[in-house]
């Protein structure tokens, strides 16, 4: 057996293999079916090859060979065309062409003159014919596509076929007489093989890599079988074999990886310019961001750093809110989106990048049309519908930003409205690590808020001790001075009116220093078993005294609530606030309810319910109604909120908001159970002092 045979035989047997692993995919689609037809039709070709030249008596294998080579090319003609979409490609006269050709062809295969050298010279001429018009089908077509993406999957596939064409006329050389060699039988299965990664990908643009690296190993293989004939069978009869195999080896792995990634690089940058560019950007981006610790410098430095990558023209970064039921715009580029994206209308969509790490449209639009094409009309109808919440954000691309417990804080949309298919699957790759770095921006963001507001608190403790000393002895001076002035004030002159607005300024400016006082350096309190609803009716009976009469104060107390450990002052500041807090809301009119109940659901815990009948709060002041010196009111501090929920948080609790405009406001204060209060009976609220009886208002 010659080397032309056992390459025949084996390259058979390989094209079997390839095209069984594609058969072997769960889901295909008109493209896998027509490769396998393709690729079966080759293995056949070589089968019957190999077959004429071990029983050259048998005329059947000379047959089978022309019949294959008939074949082949509509099969091949068909799967490369296949590859486009119908978009980008329309009816054409190949098809038509190709039929006609090949009928009168298959029966010169058939006949007895189909071994003469003129019908072997039709049959090459058809065969090479048809993948050139195929090639130059492509060329005219990569020309005139639509869009960058387009173009380049056409030129592609123009290459893909170019090259089948110069492969098959050097494979068909032997054929009509003229042998140079196993040459073009090792590039048929090369060819074959890039074929069935196209598939593997989807996206031929992608495949630009692969076939630079393809033409790189291609070249490697020639160099060291080169190396290997010197050194080892040229020189065998020189030197021990072993010896000159160890000096092959080494003469190839010395500089292979270095080779290797000078190659990679190069390739890189000449084969893919534009994914170069862009991660060159990106990475540069990064680096910036790397150094940002304030969320109005990331959104200055993303859009600044994507407008410079020259492939955006519209992006959009998103943030969700505090109750994670949506996201809010932070910055844009381009055109302008929409202000906010409710979770609840665009669920698909979040699901899909959470899962996949990025959604692009254009991707989900093809395998919406291959679902439709296996009869998955649910998937396809889903996947519809994903593709049209990008395309109704104007973006192409929508990227996630994550926590470090992977849930979504962001979303980053991109888009470019020049071309219909902005972004290759390498290139979202890419700015998937955008999205990274933005997750780690939040982090350090929000770490340097908490060291900002560490430093700020322990500023102010250092600051409250001289404030309390430098200004309440002041204060205490002026007040003591106005109560000497007062009785001798005729009452309802103007002398009696300005005397009464100083002594109320006065102690209004006290409280607001106490207040300050208490939040800067909040006391540990002197915690002890509490009974709740006795704590809070003694303290709503301290308040109600101060109360107008147009306001009406509910007392509601069930049965089974748990004791809890705190301080018994703090707990009444904390109501205090909260009920006055009510009060001042509804403009003293209106009615306060107050409940005292068992947590109804998870780890035992007693409520505190102060619900108004108010306006209720505004939304945008929601998220911030718990941080200092936050007011709804003219004349308060901002500290009453504040210093209530440290007090909460001080013993593991938490106070909860629910509000609504024009529904009033409720706040639910939440103290975990006392673990030994079952053992200790039910406690009563200890005759603390009066501290925090007068507690601040906010």
């Amino acid at each position: 057996m010659n080397l032309r045979s056992q390459t025949e035989l084996i390259s058979a047997f390989l094209a079997l293999s390839i095209v069984a692993g594609v058969l072997l995919r769960e889901r295909k689609r008109r493209l896998h079916w027509l490769f396998a037809a393709f690729g079966g039709t080759v293995g056949l070709w070589f089968a019957a090859l190999f077959l004429r030249t071990r029983f050259p008596s048998v005329t059947l294998w000379s047959h089978l060979a022309s019949v294959s080579l008939v074949i082949l090319p509509q099969f091949g003609v068909r799967s490369l065309r296949a590859f486009l979409s119908e978009s980008a490609l329309k009816p054409s006269r190949l098809l038509a062409w190709a039929t006609g050709l090949g009928v009168p062809l298959l029966v010169l295969a058939i006949s007895p003159w189909h071994a003469h050298t003129a019908a072997k010279a039709a049959l090459s001429i058809y065969v090479v014919g048809l993948f050139a018009a195929l090639a130059w089908e492509f060329f005219t077509k990569s020309r005139a596509a639509p869009s960058r993406v387009e173009r380049a999957r056409a030129g592609y596939l123009a290459g893909v076929s170019a090259a089948t064409t110069v492969v098959f006329f050097t494979d068909l050389l032997p054929f009509t007489g003229i042998d140079v060699g196993p040459v073009g039988t090792t590039l048929v299965l090369i060819v074959l093989f890039m074929l069935s990664q196209v598939m593997e990908r989807s996206r031929l643009v992608d495949l630009y890599e692969l076939t630079a690296r393809l033409v790189v190993l291609t070249a490697l293989a020639f160099v060291l079988a080169g190396v290997y004939y010197l050194l080892v069978d040229w020189a065998r009869g020189q030197a021990p074999y072993v010896l000159n195999a160890i000096v092959a080896s080494l003469v190839i792995l010395i500089p292979l990886d270095p080779l290797r990634a000078k190659t990679e690089a190069q390739v890189a940058r000449f084969f893919f310019r534009e994914r170069f560019d862009l991660e060159s950007t990106v990475d540069a981006l990064r680096s910036k961001l790397a150094h940002v610790l304030e969320l109005d410098e990331l959104g200055r430095e993303l859009i600044d750093g994507l407008a410079a990558s020259r492939r955006v023209t519209n992006a959009a970064l998103y943030f969700a809110d505090a109750e994670r039921k949506g996201l809010d715009r932070f910055v844009h580029l381009g055109a302008v989106p929409p202000d906010r994206i409710e979770f609840a209308s665009v669920r698909p969509l979040l699901d899909r990048v959470a899962r996949d790490g990025a959604a692009v449209a254009e991707q989900l639009e093809r395998d919406a049309s291959d679902a439709r094409e296996r009869g998955e009309i649910r998937e396809a109808v889903e996947l519809s519908e994903v593709s049209a919440h990008l395309r109704r954000h104007m973006a192409s691309v929508a990227i996630p930003v994550l926590d470090a417990q992977n849930q979504l804080v962001g979303m980053l949309l991109l888009g470019d409205d020049r071309i219909a298919e902005p972004f290759s699957a390498e290139e979202v790759q890419i700015l998937r690590s955008l999205g990274a770095q933005i997750s780690v921006v939040l982090e350090n963001t929000q770490g340097h808020l908490r060291i900002k507001e560490r430093d700020r608190l322990a500023a102010m403790g250092e600051m409250a001790a001289g404030l309390a000393h430098e200004i309440r002895n002041p204060l205490g001076s002026i007040k003591a001075a106005v109560q000497l002035m007062q009785p001798q004030a005729v009452s309802g002159t103007t002398e009696a009116e300005y005397l009464g607005i100083i002594a109320e300024e006065v102690d209004r400016l006290d409280r607001v220093v106490r207040n300050f006082l208490d939040y800067a350096r909040p006391g540990k309190g002197d915690s002890e078993l509490v009974d709740p609803r006795e704590a809070v009716q003694r303290t709503l009976q301290i308040v109600q005294s101060d109360l107008p009469g147009t306001v009406q104060v509910h007392f509601v107390a069930e049965q089974d609530v748990p004791a809890v450990r705190m301080d018994p002052a703090h707990l009444r500041q904390v109501v205090m606030n909260l009920v006055r807090n009510a009060v001042e809301a509804m403009d003293s009119k209106g009615s306060v309810t107050v409940v005292v109940q068992r947590k109804a659901s998870g780890p035992a815990m007693a409520e505190i319910v102060v619900r108004d009948s108010g306006p209720g709060i505004d939304a945008k002041l929601v998220p911030k109604l718990f941080t200092p010196f936050v007011t709804t009111k003219a004349h308060g501090t901002g500290l009453g909120l504040a210093i209530s929920q440290r007090l909460v948080a001080g013993v593991g609790g938490r106070i909860e908001l629910r509000t609504q405009s024009g529904r009033g406001t409720t706040f639910v204060v939440a103290i975990p159970a006392a673990e030994t209060a079952r053992e200790s009976g039910r406690p009563s609220l200890a005759p603390a002092a009066s501290r925090g009886e007068d507690a601040a208002r906010a």
